[in-house]
C-alpha cells in the first residue's frame, strides 16, 4: 500500500526550536523514521512546550480509503513524549477536534500501528493534552483511492470498467475489461462513430440516419432503420413480400412473385403482373387497360371496357356486336355477324362482304329474290328480282312458279304470253319479231291492199248505184284476196334470197265478221 502522507502539507500548533534547529511539522512526513538522538532535529518534529495542547496535522490533499497508519516516536530515553495522545482522522481539518474518529493511546512506545478498517480521510490529527511537548519522527498513512480513483494523488477518475467494477487504483486498468461503448486500457474512450459494444469491435447496422444514431452500448438504432432492414440494431434485411424501413410494407404485384420487390423502395426489376403497374406493381389497371403493366387496351367487350378482365382481357359478359374471341378483339369474319358472330349474314347484293358485322345489315343492297335490311327474307310470291321490286309475269301455274331471282317461268306461259318471264303478248312479240324487209313487204301489201280496196270500193259503189247489189260481192272479193294470200304464203320459199315473203295480213288483222270499209276506218 502506498504511503499517502509521504512529503504532503503538515502543520502543527507550535515548534520547537533548539540549538538553532526549528522541529518543523514537515519532518515527521519526510519519510526517514529514523528515531535516534544524531539525527532528531532532521528527521523528527516537535511542539514547543509549556502548552496546554500540543496538535500535528497532515493534510493528505484528496479523501483516501486509509487502512493503516503508523506513527514512529523517538527511540532513546524519552519516548513518553509519545504517551497519551490521542489520533483523529476526518475529511477535512477541524482545529475544535469535532466529529473525528479517534484512537487514544496511553501507554508510551516509539512505533504505533493503528487499522482504521478502510476508513475515508483526507486529515490525520495526532493531539496531546496537558503534557510538556508533542514529538513524531515519521507519521504513514497507507491507503488506497477512494473506488472510481487512481492515480498518484488519486485524482484520476476511472474509466467505464465493465459491469461498473472499479479499475485498478493505480493504473486505473479496469480488470474485466470496459463496458459496452468504451474502449481503450483505461476503458476512458468512447467507441469510434460505426462501432459498439464490448472493445467497440462490432459494427452498427443499417441505421435510419446513419451510425451516428447507433447506441454505442448496445448498436441499437434510436431512430429506426433504413429502408429494406429490420430488428433493434437494423442488422437483418427485409424478409420476401416486404420493404422499406423496418420492412413494415408489403410488396405488390410483382411479375415472378414478392422475391422480385425491392426490399429498398418496393420496386419490381421484372415488371408486374398482369392487371397491375406502376413501379411497385401495386396500382390496378384502369378500366381500358389489362395484362403486364397494363400495355394491353381491352377488347369491345358487351357492356364496354370495365368488364375486361385486368389480368388477361378476357370480356366475361361476352363481346360487342361484330366482335369475337375470349378478349373480343377479332372482328366477324365475312359471312357472319352479331355478339360473338353467331348471325349468318344474309344475301347482300355483293356478297357476304358487304354486310355489317354489328347488325347484319346489307348496304349495297340484296341479290335478286331477297329483301329486308338483312337480306334474309325471300321474295313473297308474286315478286321477284332485287329488292322483290318486279312483279312475276304470267307463269303457266301462277305466280308461285315465278322464279325470285330472275322472274322466269319454270313451267312455261299461260296461253297468250311468251317470254322467260312470260311477260311479252304473244300478238306484239310476232310483229317485234320482224325484220325491216319483212315489214317493207308488210307495209307494201298493205298499200296495194289499201289501192286495190279503194279500186273495189268505187268499182262496188258505181256498182251499187247501178244494180243495187249488196255487199255479198265485196266480200267474196275479199275472200279471193284472202285465198291467195294464204296460197302465197304456205309455199316453200326459193333460195333466192330477194324472193319476197308473203304474209296473211287479213288473218292477223281483219276480223273474221265485218266488213272491209268497217276494217279500212279502224
Amino acid at each position: 500500500m502506498r504511503n499517502f502522507a509521504l512529503n504532503k502539507f503538515a502543520n502543527q500548533s507550535s515548534t520547537l526550536n533548539y540549538k538553532g534547529f526549528d522541529w518543523a511539522a514537515d519532518k515527521a512526513v519526510d519519510g526517514n523514521t529514523n528515531g535516534w538522538d544524531a539525527d532528531m532535529y532532521k528527521t523528527c518534529s516537535a511542539t514547543a512546550p509549556d502548552h496546554k495542547m500540543h496538535i500535528w496535522n497532515v493534510h493528505l490533499g484528496f479523501v483516501v480509503i486509509v487502512k493503516r497508519i503508523t506513527i514512529y516516536g523517538r527511540v532513546n530515553k524519552v519516548p513518553d513524549q509519545l504517551s497519551d495522545f490521542e489520533l483523529y482522522t476526518d475529511n477535512e481539518f477541524h482545529p475544535r477536534l469535532t466529529n473525528l474518529t479517534s484512537f487514544r493511546v496511553q501507554k508510551p512506545n516509539n512505533i504505533h500501528i493503528f487499522e482504521t478498517n478502510d476508513h475515508p480521510a483526507n486529515v490525520i490529527s495526532v493531539v496531546r493534552r496537558n503534557t510538556w511537548i508533542l514529538t513524531l519522527c515519521e507519521v504513514t498513512v497507507e491507503g488506497e483511492c477512494l473506488d472510481g480513483f487512481f492515480s498518484e494523488y488519486c485524482n484520476n477518475t476511472c474509466g467505464r470498467c465493465y459491469n461498473g467494477d472499479s479499475c485498478d487504483k493505480e493504473s486505473g486498468i479496469c480488470p474485466d475489461g470496459c463496458d459496452p461503448g468504451w474502449s481503450e486500457m483505461l476503458c476512458n474512450v468512447e467507441c469510434f462513430e460505426g462501432t459498439y459494444g464490448h472493445g467497440c469491435n462490432k459494427t452498427c447496422g443499417n441505421c435510419l440516419n446513419g451510425s451516428k444514431t447507433c447506441l454505442k452500448t448496445n448498436g441499437h438504432c434510436i431512430d429506426g432503420c433504413k429502408s429494406g432492414w429490420q430488428g433493434d440494431r437494423c442488422n437483418k434485411e427485409c424478409e420476401k413480400g416486404t420493404y422499406g424501413s423496418g420492412c413494415r410494407y408489403t410488396c405488390g404485384f410483382c411479375l415472378h412473385g414478392n422475391e422480385t420487390c425491392s426490399v429498398v423502395d418496393g420496386r419490381c426489376s421484372m415488371g408486374c403482373q398482369e392487371g397491375w403497374q406502376g413501379k411497385n406493381c401495386q396500382n390496378e389497371c384502369e378500366n381500358g387497360a389489362y395484362g403486364s403493366g397494363c400495355r394491353y387496351t381491352c377488347g369491345q367487350c358487351l357492356n364496354g371496357n370495365e368488364t375486361c378482365s385486368i389480368v388477361d382481357g378476357r370480356c366475361s359478359m361476352g363481346c360487342q356486336e361484330g366482335w369475337q374471341g375470349e378478349t373480343c378483339q377479332n372482328e366477324c369474319e365475312n359471312g357472319t355477324y352479331g355478339s360473338g358472330c353467331r348471325y349468318t349474314c344474309g344475301q347482300c347484293l355483293n356478297g357476304n362482304e358487304t354486310c355489317s358485322v354489328i347488325d347484319g345489315r346489307c348496304s349495297m343492297g340484296c341479290q335478286e329474290g331477297w329483301q329486308g335490311e338483312t337480306c334474309q327474307n325471300e321474295c313473297e310470291k308474286g315478286t321477284y328480282g332485287s329488292g322483290c321490286s318486279y312483279t312475276c309475269g304470267l307463269c303457266l301455274n301462277g305466280n308461285e312458279t315465278c322464279s325470285v331471282v330472275d322472274g322466269r317461268c319454270s313451267m312455261g306461259c299461260q296461253e297468250g304470253w311468251q317470254g322467260e318471264t312470260c311477260q311479252n303478248d304473244s300478238s306484239v312479240y310476232l310483229i317485234a319479231k320482224l325484220s325491216m324487209e319483212d315489214i317493207t313487204v308488210i307495209v307494201g301489201s298493205v298499200v296495194g291492199m289499201c289501192t286495190g280496196a279503194v279500186i273495189i270500193s268505187i268499182i262496188i259503189i258505181a256498182d251499187l248505184k247501178k244494180r243495187n247489189n249488196d255487199i255479198t260481192d265485196s266480200e267474196m272479193v275479199l275472200n279471193k284476196i284472202s285465198i291467195r294470200r294464204e296460197t302465197a304464203s304456205t309455199e316453200s320459199p326459193s333460195n333466192n334470197t330477194n324472193t319476197p315473203s308473203y304474209y296473211n295480213v287479213a288473218s292477223l288483222f281483219i276480223p273474221r265478221s265485218g266488213s272491209l270499209y268497217t276494217f279500212i276506218r279502224y
